[in-house]
């Protein structure tokens, strides 16, 4: 219970964060994400996972862009929810 104890406000959001994760559809279809791929993942923050595609791309000569294309319009929603979690959750060691 030390994490209730040290911060309570801090446990509610986390409650919070648990039942908004809960009750969203996380698997809508992107069209931004689809057109701009890897592009759109690194406008977005999500600088490793586009570097990663643009290599695959560069390395196949763009033959895995269509596919990539389609996985970003599938995933770049719940990848993007994810990310926006993550950076949220992070501690923030100024209030330590």
């Amino acid at each position: 219970m030390a994490f209730c104890a040290a911060d309570p406000e801090r446990y509610v959001r986390a409650q919070r964060t648990r039942k908004v994760i809960k009750n969203i559809n996380r698997s809508a279809w992107n069209w931004i994400a689809f057109f701009f791929g890897p592009f759109w993942y690194l406008a977005k923050g999500m600088t490793s996972k586009g570097i990663w595609m643009l290599i695959i791309c560069i390395f196949t000569l763009f033959a895995a862009y269509p596919f990539l294309m389609f996985y970003s319009g599938a995933k770049g929603e719940s990848d993007l929810y994810e990310y926006q979690l993550m950076v949220r959750s992070r501690l923030n060691l100024d209030k330590i």
